[in-house]
């Protein structure tokens, strides 16, 4: 069963993140489905606060498709880059109030409460379209790799490897949108 749901996790996030790249509202949907798997696996793996993002990350999913408009043309208009400042103090404030909560119930209280931090913040900044959503998924990313290492789960790995990769895919189509947003003014 579990093989089965790694695969839908991988399946549901592709389309989440090609179609988020591509601002077509329908990637809230497939975050939809994701999240709701990966909180089952976090809350399985003892990673309390990583499974709490991921009911946010749900919640977060039907914001998004609420609030993004049916055109990917006009969402891709809207693409900004606010100043990266602001972001790492909040995914810092953050990350020190979910760790004052989560020392004592996950393997790894910071690194998960580090991730979680910048989920939550990428999250919200993907629902407004900033780049920076992507940025810190970049490094979240790489940090459930490593988890992954260092717990022996290979199931993070994987997932995570993906995310990486798409991730970066992500990056790039958000910055060459900018841009050109950028140039046209």
């Amino acid at each position: 069963m579990d093989a089965l749901l790694n695969v839908i996790v991988i399946i549901a996030h592709v389309l989440t993140v090609v179609f988020a790249a591509k601002t077509h509202r329908w990637a809230w949907l497939f975050s939809l489905l994701s999240c709701g798997i990966m909180a089952y696996f976090f809350y399985y793996d003892r990673l309390v606060m990583s499974s709490i993002y991921n009911a946010y990350g749900a919640l977060m999913a039907v914001i998004g498709f609420c609030t993004w408009k049916r055109s990917a043309k006009e969402n891709e208009r809207s693409i900004r880059w606010t100043n990266p400042v602001w972001t790492v103090l909040a995914v810092a404030a953050l990350t020190g109030v979910i760790f004052l909560i989560d020392r004592h119930v996950s393997a790894h209280p910071l690194l998960d409460s580090a991730c979680t931090a910048m989920n939550i913040a990428a999250t919200f900044l993907l629902v407004r379209k900033d780049i920076n959503a992507w940025l810190l998924w970049l490094v979240t990313d790489s940090l459930y790799i490593f988890l992954g290492i260092t717990e022996s789960t290979p199931r993070y790995i994987l997932i995570y490897g993906v995310m990486l990769a798409l991730a970066i895919f992500g990056t790039v189509q958000y910055i060459r949108a900018w841009r050109k947003m950028r140039e046209q003014k």
